[in-house]
């Protein structure tokens, strides 16, 4: 099984999409620094709007119970995302995802070193409810990632099991009807493009 497949959940129902940008440099001293300069990167999730080469979705990296915080990511911190539109009423004007895992993986045999953050959609942590704050389900997850194999180094994000949330008050469910299918139909493609771009600074890129 490839490194990666073991962080990517399996699909089962609803959408999926990947979007991969990929480096390749001259020598494997590059590939590692470039390899750990993308890793900071995307820990550093507050940042990726600042870094995506292009239009972007504003992300905050916040504590269990929704406190902005100034630091790389954890696993169980939280992220609110300020899409581009109207905000879902529940999520207080954001949609929210948990990170329910971070891995750190070294295959030396195979010279390949990874990092990947998953999240899941989650409730608000500012709010009384318990409602999804997210326009899919808590059944999907993104899965991003950097890796290097040799000389190759690669960001990816892998979108699993995405259905839309039809839960919550009737304005909240047009919404997220609305900004899913539009997902689902590949309009969130371009961002998640320009993030991965992002992650690896293509100025460094091989000429």
């Amino acid at each position: 099984m490839p490194t990666e497949d073991s962080n990517i959940p399996a699909q089962q129902k609803g959408n999926q999409h990947d979007t991969v940008e990929q480096i390749t440099v001259k020598t494997r001293e590059q590939a590692i620094g470039l390899y750990y300069e993308a890793r900071t990167r995307l820990l550093d999730v507050s940042n990726w709007s600042q870094i995506a080469h292009g239009p972007s979705s504003e992300f905050t990296l916040t504590d269990s119970e929704g406190h902005k915080i100034t630091r790389l990511a954890q696993q169980g911190d939280k992220l609110k995302i300020d899409l581009p539109g109207p905000g879902s009423l529940i999520g207080g004007g954001n949609d929210w995802v948990l990170i329910e895992q971070i891995q750190d993986e070294l295959d030396s045999l195979l010279d390949t070193e990874l990092t990947s953050i998953r999240v899941r959609p989650t409730y608000n942590p500012e709010s009384d409810e318990a409602t999804i704050a997210h326009f899919f389900t808590n059944d999907a997850t993104s899965t991003f990632l950097i890796k290097r194999f040799g000389t190759t180094v690669s960001a990816e994000i892998h979108g699993r099991n995405e259905i839309p949330n039809t839960h919550g008050n009737f304005i909240d469910v047009i919404r997220h009807l609305s900004v899913a299918m539009g997902d689902l139909f590949g309009f969130s493609k371009p961002q998640w493009k320009h993030l991965t771009k992002g992650l690896l600074d293509n100025e460094l890129k091989q000429k």
